[in-house]
């Protein structure tokens, strides 16, 4: 092709683009994705008119399907109109619960003429409650969050156990207005949740409407499924440090008595042996970490993502408690320790020096696999900006307690450091605990029996339910059983020593 042919040709080509790329965004619209979706809302309205309710709810769970992905476009441009629409949307949900042909065409045609006036930019067809005339109610200045929505369903129940139906319609109407900005905390964890609520919101306002007294028993209702996203399974910048600073610290310790070892025996010229299996320990534990990530990333999102979080938080719980209290006492590490020396003295004795090497891979990969799963417990619950902060600050201070150890000969105090470790272990054991129950009970795996007598804090772990705080309260009464064990212990042997000097 000549150049007098080729430019023609890619000068067109840019005008097509140049055409039709305006096209394709306008097209793009929320407006048209709507109408794109309606067709299966209005075949579902026909399948309704001819009697077959099997195929309306088929047709409508197409249209329902579609709107997760097109809602977000919606709600930027009309937030009426789009409580409007779902609005219609649970009132079709609830006809197809009660079998009734007539009910479900009405609600179909109903979200049919909503989504009819956002496409044309006319305001919802429905009237709010404050539209009929009821009274105003006040918006909170304060960002909306689920403990809004409670108090919101509490001042709704008072209205109507008081008989004061009008201003129960007014604070329900603006429970609907906090509940779009907050809905996001609930459907990013739990569909099933989402999609009931919004049914049970259809059921309130249609029980409300009537002056129905069952609204009160709908509204308790909304207000258990609500309670558990009330507070969130938090990490924060401390959680992660403590991980890496107590892993860390043991492999250190390990390394640090291999550094030692060669430098007394006169082979100091070999550490450099251990210095490569300690980076590749680090570089192995990374990868490993790329890895599980990898595998389990595309599992801790959408519906799967609690039921993930609450099976690795309780097996992270369980590593601590098992082995960072039990294998990683002061008794095991002097074991290891042991074995680490004995396994240098042959590894310079038979002049294996990549043995040394692998010594040191095993102490630091050993601890990095075990970081690398509390992590994972962690997934999903820890801001990037936390988890980076906690790294950072975690490995800044074994980086100043290396150079300390290694340079200036400081040296730990075993004991004491063994029961902060063991503090701290036992608080990240006793929060993956509560955060892991909670997440199983967000997922609707266990059952979640709510108490206001019960404490809650986030940085803790506690939740208000008796699934959760029970597990807790047993770690509790195992930790003081073995803390009296120990006491008894040190008591026993230091009548021992006594009698002996004696």
């Amino acid at each position: 092709m000549t150049n007098r042919l080729r430019s023609p040709l890619l000068f067109g080509a840019l005008v097509l683009i140049a055409i039709l790329w305006p096209m394709r965004a306008q097209a793009a619209g929320p407006q048209d994705d709507l109408h794109a979706a309606m067709a299966s809302v209005q075949g579902a309205f026909q399948a309704a008119k001819a009697g077959d309710l099997s195929g309306a709810e088929a047709q409508y769970k197409v249209f329902e399907n579609r709107w997760s992905e097109i809602e977000d476009g919606i709600r930027e441009v009309s937030r009426d109109s789009y409580r409007a629409i779902e609005a219609q949307m649970s009132q079709v949900s609830v006809a197809l619960g009660s079998k009734q042909v007539g009910a479900v065409a009405s609600a179909l045609a109903a979200l049919d003429a909503e989504n009819q006036a956002f496409i044309a930019g006319k305001p919802p067809v429905a009237r709010t409650a404050n539209a009929r005339g009821a009274p105003a109610v006040a918006t909170p200045a304060s960002k909306a969050t689920i403990a809004t929505l409670l108090t919101e369903i509490e001042a709704t129940k008072a209205a109507v156990q008081g008989g004061d139906w009008a201003r129960a319609a007014a604070e329900f109407d603006a429970f609907g207005s906090t509940w779009v900005d907050v809905e996001g905390q609930v459907k990013t964890r739990s569909a099933t949740d989402y999609r009931e609520i919004e049914n049970d919101m259809a059921r309130v306002t249609s029980a409300i409407g009537q002056r129905d007294a069952s609204a009160t028993g709908l509204l308790d209702g909304l207000t258990t499924r609500l309670a558990l996203y009330r507070q969130q399974a938090v990490y924060t910048p401390f959680d992660a440090g403590i991980i890496i600073f107590r892993e860390g610290m043991e492999a250190m310790l390990v390394v640090v008595a291999l550094l030692a070892f060669v430098r007394r025996s006169g082979n100091e010229d070999k550490s450099g042996y251990i210095w490569w299996g300690v980076a590749l320990g680090v570089i192995s534990s990374i990868a490993l970490g790329v890895v599980i990530n990898t595998i389990l990333g595309q599992a801790f999102t959408g519906e799967n993502r609690e039921f993930m979080e609450g099976i690795t938080g309780l097996f992270a719980a369980a590593m601590l408690l098992y082995v960072s209290y039990w294998l990683h006492s002061k008794s095991s590490l002097v074991a290891w320790q042991r074995y680490v020396s004995d396994s240098t003295t042959r590894a310079l004795a038979s002049g294996n020096l990549f043995g040394l090497a692998f010594l040191a891979f095993l102490a630091v990969f050993r601890e990095g696999g075990e970081t690398v799963l509390f992590f994972l417990g962690m997934a999903g619950n820890i801001a990037i900006q936390d988890l980076a902060i906690g790294l950072a600050a975690g490995t800044v201070t074994l980086a100043v307690i290396g150079l300390l150890l290694t340079i200036a000969g400081l040296r730990i105090p075993m004991r004491p450091f063994f029961m902060v470790a063991s503090v701290l272990t036992f608080y990240l054991c006793f929060k993956f605990v509560g955060t892991g129950v909670h997440a199983l009970q967000i997922a609707d795996l266990l059952p979640a029996t709510t108490s206001d007598l019960l404490p809650a804090n986030d940085l803790l772990g506690l939740y208000p339910t008796l699934e959760s705080t029970l597990p807790q309260l047993a770690l509790l009464l195992i930790c003081l059983a073995v803390w009296v064990r120990g006491i008894g212990a040190d008591r026993a042997v230091r009548a021992g020593a006594a009698a002996a000097h004696k």
